[in-house]
């Protein structure tokens, strides 16, 4: 007897007889599927929350910002301003100064010549 004569065995099924045991599994594996899904569906809900919640302060700190923005623009305005009338207050000051130099100056000189003429009678 050859061992190529023999009538080959029927061919087995791929897919697998599915057994009381191999059903239990795959309904605690489809809970414990249902079960992480849900919770993943929970978690994104909560996500969402959170991204919405981020957003808002975001555009909140942006407005705040624009206007902090703004704020500063004015005191730099205002700054300049201020510093402009500082400076031509001074430029007044030293005329004025100066004035007042010469006119010290023309007074000890009218002081100097009449005392020198004897017309003051200071002495």
């Amino acid at each position: 007897v050859s061992p190529f004569s023999r009538t080959p065995s029927p061919p087995r099924s791929a897919t697998p007889v599915p057994t009381t045991s191999g059903l239990s599994f795959s309904k605690s594996v489809a809970d414990s599927l249902k079960k992480t899904n849900e919770l993943l569906n929970q978690e994104v809900i909560k996500l969402r929350g959170q991204v919405e919640s981020l957003m808002q302060q975001c555009e909140h700190q942006e407005l705040q910002l624009q206007k902090s923005a703004k704020n500063a623009q004015e005191a730099i305005a205002v700054a300049v301003e201020e510093s402009a009338k500082t400076k031509a207050a001074k430029e007044v000051i030293k005329s004025l100064t100066a004035q007042i130099r010469i006119n010290e100056s023309a007074a000890l000189f009218f002081i100097e010549i009449n005392v020198g003429y004897g017309i003051c009678g200071c002495l």
